[in-house]
């Protein structure tokens, strides 16, 4: 855990900004946001083909003009074509449509992710919190947060949710991760990638559904096809995407919080009442998602500039977050601000999956403190997540001491 990682900007695609190829910018991205806001809060790269926005209005703005600023189909995205990709069979999930496909599944899928039925949940959120804490700590009382706990609890976590056998884990991971690095591809115009391992995930999420269509269980699956108007394919496209997101974008949460509590001195047990707060300004300060790509669905002027239909656009999240004519002493870490950010998105693709991230996250982060005696970060060693359209960390050796 001690040695230092050995970070190899060759590594990242040329297509990232050059101000942010290295280590330092991977893990703290917001001079280079404060740089190019102060030519504009929209600006063209020539190098990339696309719009970058990054004031909070605008990127607002976007965001919530649905019909102006469409949400690329992944596949559309990424030149897909075959109809056996992953990419394809993810489209017909909620977050790669628009219109009013979009809005009858969000509508119908909404009632699932209610603060109601989140109280449901507390007990399947402790019991994986602890297996995998077990599990991690028992081994050593150093490890990495990132990969040894972040990542399979929240996998785990919906996995469970969803009625996906835990024993499927290693393979839903590895589908998971090949998706996910295609996904991050969104701070540049379409690179064509496709994916090769994760094909089988298509079989596997069909024949699933079809097995609890057959023979209902308790679990959200089973209850998206009996009790929605969902077809196979759009449930089965919806749970992927849900553990999808909540592997990789919940563990840059949960990632980004350690690394905040431990440097600001709060992971301890008096701050546990002041969580909601706290994680509020963790999503503010360190946004999992830092960009996202939509594409001009009719000409349209936006901050002065004239942008034409299908023009693609990036928004940055982490930069509107970090505005300082949204927001005072922006590049303060403050526990207590309370902001009202972009993290979670807003509009027509707000992420419906916010309430479970906001409900989940406290339970999973308070067991992991209140179990360990005192938590600290090798610095030295931690490696940030490698994309400029997320923040986090793959990497983040800690110890945490006794554990028992």
């Amino acid at each position: 855990m001690g040695v230092e990682k050995e970070f190899k900007t060759a590594d990242l695609d040329d297509s990232v900004p050059e101000k942010l190829r290295s280590r330092k910018a991977l893990i703290d991205p917001f001079d280079w946001y404060h740089e190019k806001r102060q030519n504009g809060s929209i600006q063209y790269d020539e190098q990339r083909e696309v719009y970058d926005v990054f004031s909070y209005d605008t990127v607002k703005r976007v965001l919530q003009n649905g019909e102006q600023f469409l949400r690329p189909s992944l596949s559309d995205a990424h030149g897909a074509s075959r109809s056996n990709d992953p990419l394809m069979y993810l489209d017909n999930a909620m977050m790669w449509s628009d219109g009013t496909e979009h809005k009858q599944v969000k509508s119908e899928l909404f009632e699932y992710f209610s603060p109601d039925q989140m109280k449901e949940m507390r007990n399947v959120v402790e019991e994986v919190s602890e297996s995998v804490l077990r599990s991690a700590a028992e081994r050593d009382t150093e490890f990495d947060f990132a990969q040894e706990f972040a990542e399979p609890v929240s996998l785990r976590i919906t996995m469970k949710l969803l009625g996906v056998p835990q024993s499927d884990y290693t393979r839903i991971y590895d589908w998971i991760t090949e998706i996910t690095n295609i996904k991050r591809s969104e701070y540049r115009k379409s690179s064509g990638n496709e994916p090769v391992h994760s094909v089988d995930a298509i079989a596997y999420m069909r024949e699933l559904v079809e097995k609890r269509e057959r023979n209902p269980t308790d679990d959200l699956i089973s209850t998206m096809a009996i009790e929605t108007s969902l077809g196979n394919e759009q449930v089965g496209s919806n749970a992927l995407d849900l553990m999808v997101a909540s592997t990789k974008t919940m563990s840059e949460f949960l990632t980004n919080a350690v690394y905040l509590l431990v440097t600001n001195e709060l992971a301890h047990d008096d701050v546990l009442d002041k969580f909601p707060d706290i994680l509020e300004e963790v999503l503010r300060y360190r946004s999992p998602i830092q960009a996202q790509l939509r594409v001009a669905g009719e000409d349209v002027s936006v901050a002065g500039e004239e942008l034409t239909e299908g023009d693609e656009v990036v928004v940055w999240f982490g930069a509107a977050n970090r505005d300082p004519d949204q927001y005072d002493r922006p590049d303060e870490f403050i526990p207590d601000r309370n902001p009202e950010h972009l993290a979670f998105g807003t509009g027509p693709h707000a992420c419906i999956g916010a309430p479970l991230a906001r409900f989940e996250a406290p339970i999973i982060l308070e067991y992991f403190i209140e179990n360990s005696e005192q938590i600290t970060i090798s610095h030295h060693s931690i490696v940030p997540t490698f994309s400029p359209t997320s923040l986090g960390f793959n990497e983040l050796p800690v110890s945490v001491g006794d554990t028992s």
